[in-house]
């Protein structure tokens, strides 16, 4: 499964697509909850602590999470070691507040006739679309999920996919 932080409006999926597959690609909402012992990978994972203090916190060295969660700095940038992951302090500004939720519901759309085969949304802000197998002679295209969150707000992300050559 490709799940992307929802961070940008419009985003490139880095690995091409099978074209005889069928993938989950997704976006996530809102920063995951802080795990003990988790990899968490540079630039691609936020995180929250188990307790929301106002601030979300960016990977930025790969590593895995230590066995207790950390002090978190409530400064902008500032940083904290966690086992072998560093994080930094970013003010909170993910879509979904971590009591949100998507109740309300997703809608994905695919383009150049690509079937979505399935779309699910989690309580806790992720999208999923079951995308493939991609048509012949489709060399891109592009995903497009609308969410609206619980208080109402509507969101529009897209993902552009390129497509394997057969």
């Amino acid at each position: 499964m490709k799940v992307f932080s929802a961070r940008q409006s419009k985003l490139r999926v880095p690995n091409p697509h099978d074209p005889d597959a069928i993938v989950d690609y997704g976006f996530k909402f809102k920063p995951e909850v802080w795990q003990a012992n988790t990899v968490y990978e540079e630039g691609i994972n936020y995180i929250r602590p188990t307790v929301h203090n106002g601030y979300e916190y960016l990977v930025v060295s790969n590593g895995i999470s230590g066995a207790v969660e950390p002090e978190w700095p409530t400064i902008k940038d500032g940083t904290v070691a966690d086992g072998t992951v560093m994080l930094k302090a970013i003010n909170y500004q993910s879509y979904l507040r971590p009591d949100d939720t998507l109740v309300t519901g997703t809608a994905w759309t695919a383009s150049d006739q690509v079937p979505i085969v399935s779309g699910t949304f989690t309580a806790e802000g992720v999208a999923v679309a079951k995308v493939g197998p991609i048509p012949t002679g489709v060399k891109s295209f592009s995903l497009k999920l609308h969410a609206v969150s619980s208080a109402g707000d509507a969101d529009d992300r897209t993902l552009l996919v390129t497509v394997k050559e057969r």
